[in-house]
């Protein structure tokens, strides 16, 4: 599985449409176009793609983005394990031991999304 986080999941919608890091950035986000950057460059570290073409069509096969809105937590999709980048999997796994510890202890799926 690969974790999003809600500004990345609306990057990627964003991206997808076709907006530029400043329209994103300035119109969209309401903050600097380095942010923005930034989290393009996770985005391409995640999906291991180096170009927008590639983020866009491999989040059209992992169903990512299409414009939809994350209001809380994370957008988790299920990714064949060799579409993970290795540097990727160690936080998955880190994210996944967290979750499985509060699952154990009894959290709810909401208590677990603001614990993480």
């Amino acid at each position: 599985k690969l974790h999003f986080t809600p500004d990345e999941q609306k990057v990627i919608s964003l991206v997808e449409k076709g907006f530029t890091n400043k329209q994103i950035g300035e119109k969209y986000m309401n903050c600097s176009i380095s942010k923005v950057e930034k989290i393009v460059s996770s985005l391409f570290k995640k999906t291991g793609t180096k170009r927008r073409p590639q983020l866009v069509k491999w989040c059209k096969e992992k169903h990512v983005g299409h414009g939809s809105e994350v209001e809380e937590g994370e957008v988790i999709i299920d990714a064949n394990e060799d579409d993970i980048p290795k540097s990727s999997k160690k936080l998955v796994l880190t994210k996944e031991k967290a979750v499985m510890d509060l699952i154990g202890k009894g959290f709810t799926n909401k208590e677990i999304v603001k614990h993480l």
